[in-house]
């Protein structure tokens, strides 16, 4: 059985510290150009494996895991259970320069700063599923309404690389389809044209993020749906959750 004490004492050493950021075993370069997967993890899948795949050799990849969410509670599975998660995840990646940092800030922009003023990077690039951009450019989870003044320093050094959501619903894949022209129209309110030009849109490989979400994978594991388990989480992942059984 995991023994999650390792975990627990990394990620509360971290809350009472004054650190902003840190970085479990290697950290980044100095002046490297950064790749950062920025998600909950709860659980690590398929489509996070296949983002960290797009990443170019001779870059480095972060894969970062905030204390703080903006509109998700550390539940179900605790911090220290996606912690093992990830580090099973990390595992799975090859043939890349990858570090796990822990972060105390919730926004994307923060984080940014955070990354900047850590390892100085050449450019950060941020690896985002269609959902996550969506929070991202909604104003509503910046105060007062100051989605300009917190996101436009946050293009000028960074830009987002965001994956379509592979889906069978006809509604959520003409709503991304249209997506990025309305984008590069400046048709979407509080969403600066200029944005468009640091905002890629990709596709994951072969059928990687066919339907994959946390939520539905949340559901297959509450239902026993072994056949989803198996095709969205890789077996790493999977015999940690069957093991610590965070989603009972």
């Amino acid at each position: 059985m995991l023994d999650l004490q390792n975990y627990k004492s990394i990620v509360n050493d971290f809350k009472s510290s004054q650190d902003e950021i840190r970085f479990l075993g290697q950290q980044p370069p100095k002046e490297a150009s950064l790749y950062v997967l920025d998600s909950s993890f709860n659980p690590p899948h398929n489509a996070h494996l296949g983002m960290c795949h797009f990443v170019p050799e001779g870059s480095h990849l972060v894969l970062l895991l905030s204390i703080a969410n903006a509109d998700k509670a550390e539940a179900p599975a605790s911090l220290d259970v996606r912690l093992a998660m990830l580090k099973a995840l990390y595992r799975l990646i090859k043939n890349r320069s990858v570090s796990i940092a822990l972060c105390k800030y919730p926004l994307f922009a923060e984080k940014c700063v955070c990354l900047s003023k850590y390892c100085s990077p050449k450019e950060q690039t941020y690896l985002v599923g269609f959902d996550t951009l969506i929070r991202i450019l909604n104003c509503k989870y910046y105060p007062e309404n100051s989605i300009q003044k917190v996101m436009n320093p946050f293009f000028e050094r960074s830009r987002i690389v965001c994956f379509y959501r592979e889906t069978d619903d006809p509604t959520a894949d003409e709503l991304q389809e249209l997506y990025p022209s309305k984008l590069e129209k400046g048709e979407l309110q509080d969403v600066a044209l200029e944005w468009s030009s640091r905002i890629q849109f990709a596709r994951l490989n072969g059928n990687m993020g066919k339907n994959v979400s946390s939520t539905a994978i949340r559901k297959a594991i509450s239902s026993g749906d072994e056949e989803v388990q198996a095709r969205m989480i890789p077996t790493e992942v999977l015999s940690i959750i069957k093991d610590v059984n965070p989603y009972c």
